[in-house]
């Protein structure tokens, strides 16, 4: 609960540093609120937990989250393939996309099986293969790239940390990233 507005923590973003009610949804809207001490709920819930779910008793301190910027090529992935960081988010622009000149640290990273997730900065969503040239959200999916879909960067980092340290498979990402609400509290 923030301020008298309850969010799920999948969908809530902070969208104000100062304010005392600084939280929003990205996508569905509030859950519901406390008004006059009663729970209204705006959303029916009815989601069930998953026992199947792996116990998470740490997270991957080696995992990065860059964000893209103007001009941007491949000095920080270069980097980060140095560095023995076992998973990367890449925050792009618009629906996932990165400036051409990140593609070949992009692939450097892909071939050393190092997990690479594509996110957003936008606040609303999320990731779409839309745009095909090289380094737009298509081609780095094609290129082997995992979609956050409208998780933002930090929730996907959270997720690929907590996913990397439960020592989940390649495929398995896959399978976490198409459907985040199979194995997380996001």
């Amino acid at each position: 609960q923030m301020a008298d507005w309850l969010f799920s923590a999948r969908d809530a973003i902070k969208v104000d540093s100062l304010s005392v009610d600084p939280f929003a949804s990205q996508t569905r809207g509030p859950v519901g609120r406390v008004a006059a001490g009663c729970l209204v709920l705006n959303q029916a819930l009815n989601k069930k937990a998953n026992t199947n779910l792996p116990r998470i008793n740490d997270i991957s301190p080696h995992v990065v989250l860059i964000t893209a910027y103007p001009g941007m090529d491949n000095i920080l992935l270069e980097t980060v393939l140095h560095a023995k960081i076992q998973g990367v988010v890449l925050e792009g622009f618009g629906a996932g996309n990165l400036p051409p000149r990140t593609r070949t640290g992009i692939k450097k990273l892909i071939a050393a099986d190092i997990p690479v997730v594509l996110s957003t900065r936008c606040i609303r969503g999320g990731v779409h293969t839309i745009y095909d040239y090289p380094g737009g959200g298509a081609d780095l999916i094609s290129m082997g790239c995992l979609s956050s879909g409208t998780l933002s960067g930090t929730k996907a980092l959270l997720l690929l940390k907590m996913a990397l340290a439960c020592k989940i498979s390649k495929t398995e990402l896959h399978t976490i990233f198409d459907n985040p609400d199979r194995f997380s509290i996001i």
